[in-house]
């Protein structure tokens, strides 16, 4: 996937829900490199868009909105969680806007280092791994991740296995990327992964630039 300014380069990381992509994010950040989380950019689209949060009044109820003003992230979910035709809804006018924003980050010339990462959890179901140069996929055992997720959200195993069960498998999203990056373990590991593909591909970079 050749990216359109090769002195850019662009990495979507992706992976099913509490399998870890913000710590391996923020530990990317640590290192010093920009990162953006398309689940931050929702957040704050939810919180201040007011075109973006009238259009979803309308559409699935003013009950949507909490004492804050802000969409309330969890009744939106009860709603559109069991109805793929209200999620589909939700999707087309929510997904534009985050896209705009990930694609302004990711040609953004003024940020320190050429490398852009992205956290997208979303990223093949979406089809946006055109967007990308390289795509890596964080992945858990899934009874761990079953125990993280049900820990996380204080939810049973059955809740935590019927939202799990709405995404792609692990496996899938693993076959597609091109690095995978296992977080069952300490924290400390996956990190240790992370540094070595960084490392890597900034020597393969090195190289093909000189």
């Amino acid at each position: 996937m050749p990216s359109s300014r090769p002195h850019l380069y662009k990495i979507g990381i992706t992976g099913t829900i509490s399998s870890g992509k913000t710590m391996v994010g923020r530990y990317i950040e640590s290192l010093g490199y920009p990162v953006l989380d398309t689940d931050e950019v929702v957040r704050a689209l939810y919180a201040s868009d007011p075109l973006l949060k009238e259009g979803l009044s309308q559409a699935f109820g003013p009950q949507i909105i909490g004492a804050d003003g802000a969409v309330d992230r969890k009744a939106l979910r009860d709603i559109v969680f069991n109805d793929s035709q209200k999620l589909q809804q939700l999707e087309s006018m929510v997904h534009p806007r985050v896209r705009e924003k990930t694609l302004a980050f990711l040609e953004d010339k003024s940020l320190p280092t050429p490398l852009r990462f992205t956290l997208v959890p979303l990223l093949f179901e979406a089809g946006t791994e055109k967007h990308y140069d390289e795509v890596w996929a964080v992945v858990v055992e899934p009874e761990v991740l079953v125990e993280r997720l049900m820990a996380r959200d204080q939810i049973s195993q059955t809740e935590a296995e019927k939202r799990l069960s709405k995404q792609w498998p692990q496996a899938d999203k693993a076959r597609k990327a091109h690095r995978v990056i296992d977080n069952s373990g300490a924290p400390d590991t996956a990190k240790a992964t992370v540094k070595h593909y960084i490392e890597t591909l900034l020597e393969r970079l090195h190289r093909e630039t000189f």
